[in-house]
């Protein structure tokens, strides 16, 4: 169908040299224009196969555990081997049961360390013609996302790396009280996607029957499938909205809404029947080679100011830490006592380590401004100005600019300024220090 419909490009191209002026006699311009007839409605004929013919996406999930997977117990919600798979299956839209897996879906699917090959699941084909043939690949230990650490980041990132090659895209299945953490991590630690990286979960279980887990499903592999070349980034998709991964943060501990990205408009929403209108000027393209970075440093830490708080439990903080978030009030301000600690940490001089420290506001909607003298007295500290990253952003970089040995003190501190994901809206100049 692309074949023939180049070749009627060209046929209309020649159609339009011909009619050069001093060509143009009556009868040439009436045959012309049933040439023209004759190659529109054969276009039109060409394009509609093109949209009707059907595309299959391949998609590997990684269920790391979280409330999306979890049965009941006697002890409450826990997270089963096997049991979200199975609930998958029966799901009808998740699990297509008139469709017939082909070798090459068979072949598709990864095996684990034991021997034991995934067993290919297949989504219904959507409205444009794409069919999503995906494998569930479980960790071998399910997670409370409370209990996620910088370790199971970087596992993620080696199981995305692993099989980048094979898939058309990857969805992270992950708990929600960290999952905004996880998503702005991961979008550091893999560079230059060129597929799409879809972190979801859901706050009701996949069982239960009022669940936000199947639309939630179903939304993150189309967007990882049928989208995942077009929007090439790591991505949290929850409530029928793509958010940036690492512009985001959780806002509500119980609804179906749960995540927002304050500062940056949603990548894409998918409407009725999947309908999905994408942000197109907000994406993120690749710009080099996939690079996968493997370290993060867990020396970092939050520290929100409070009214009142002092120099001792300030200087407390730093105690062996190597990187810092400072949650500061209004537009980057913080007490002038805690300014002499935050120079020392900075310099090194308070635990032996030039400390890398953040600078971004507390509220969730704007960003760090140096327009007060409370404000300037910390650039001058070394504490550098956040613009408007999230509290999981900007943890997140820290720890992964903290382990780039490859980078000076003054370069980390650079580079904090710069938006390297998009986590950041730049305003001005970078700040030199």
């Amino acid at each position: 169908a692309r074949r023939r419909l180049c070749t009627l490009v060209l046929l209309l191209w020649r159609w339009s040299s011909e009619l050069r002026p001093g060509n143009c006699t009556e009868r040439k311009i009436m045959e012309s224009r049933l040439d023209l007839q004759k190659l529109i409605r054969e276009g039109a004929e060409v394009a509609s196969k093109m949209i009707r013919e059907p595309k299959k996406r391949y998609v590997l999930v990684f269920y790391t555990g979280g409330t999306i997977g979890m049965t009941e117990s006697d002890q409450g919600l826990v997270p089963a081997k096997g049991y979200l798979e199975k609930q998958m299956r029966e799901d009808p839209w998740l699990m297509d049961s008139k469709y017939t897996f082909t070798q090459e879906d068979k072949a598709k699917m990864p095996v684990y360390a034991d021997g034991k090959q995934l067993s290919p699941l297949a989504m219904k084909e959507t409205e444009d013609g794409c069919r999503v043939v995906y494998g569930i690949w479980e960790f071998v230990k399910l997670l409370d996302s409370s209990n996620i650490s910088m370790d199971d980041w970087v596992l993620m990132a080696e199981h995305v790396e692993r099989h980048y090659d094979n898939f058309d895209g990857f969805v992270i299945l992950h708990g929600t009280d960290t999952m905004a953490f996880t998503s702005s991590a991961l979008a550091f630690m893999l560079k230059d996607t060129k597929k799409g990286i879809v972190v979801t979960g859901s706050q009701v279980p996949l069982f239960q029957l009022r669940t936000d887990a199947e639309q939630n499903l179903k939304g993150a592999l189309i967007m990882a499938g049928q989208f995942g070349y077009e929007i090439p980034e790591v991505s949290l998709l929850f409530y029928n909205t793509l958010y940036r991964g690492c512009r985001t943060s959780k806002v509500n501990a119980s609804g179906f809404q749960a995540f927002n990205s304050p500062n940056f408009k949603p990548l894409a929403t998918i409407g009725v029947d999947f309908n999905v209108p994408v942000n197109w000027m907000y994406i993120f393209k690749p710009e080099g080679p996939f690079t996968v970075y493997k370290k993060m440093s867990s020396a970092v830490g939050i520290l929100r100011l409070f009214p009142g708080i002092t120099k001792e439990t300030v200087s407390n903080f730093f105690k062996d830490l190597k990187g810092a978030v400072l949650q500061t009030f209004g537009a980057g301000n913080s007490p002038d006592d805690i300014v002499s600690v935050l120079k020392k940490a900075t310099s090194g001089t308070l635990n032996g380590t030039k400390v890398l420290i953040l600078n971004i506001t507390q509220c969730l909607q704007g960003s760090v401004q140096a327009i007060y003298a409370t404000g300037n007295q910390l650039i001058e500290a070394g504490v550098v100005p956040g613009s408007d990253m999230t509290p999981e952003a900007g943890l997140t970089k820290v720890s992964f600019l903290v382990e780039r040995n490859d980078l000076t003190y003054k370069e980390k501190q650079e580079l904090l300024q710069v938006s390297l994901r998009g986590e950041l809206t730049r305003d001005g100049k970078p700040v030199k220090f």
